[in-house]
């Protein structure tokens, strides 16, 4: 991998935010900090990434302004690719 792919990939997993706000790379961080520096389960550790990730992104206290009323009443309904999947499916039947 070339230095400049290597900074474009870093760049991406800085930008990349979760809805709290902490990026990609912060967290990928956190969890390969946990992976290497829990004493108990060390080997074990490389065959559950995916439950400490978890638990990093779960335990990751990020303090942030609850919304007013007003702000959660006037969201903009958000309709995923399923509902859109779905109601393409339905026209089907």
């Amino acid at each position: 991998m070339s230095v400049e792919t290597e900074q474009k990939l870093v760049e991406l997993l800085k930008s990349a935010k979760s809805v709290e706000g902490v990026s990609l790379f912060k967290h990928l961080g956190s969890t390969l900090h946990k992976l290497i520096n829990d004493p108990t389960q060390s080997a074990k550790n490389l065959e559950e990434f995916e439950l400490i990730s978890d638990f990093v992104k779960k335990n990751n206290f990020t303090n942030k302004t609850p919304e007013t009323d007003q702000e959660v009443n006037n969201k903009k309904r958000v309709e995923g690719t399923n509902a859109k999947w779905i109601q393409g499916s339905q026209k089907l039947a």
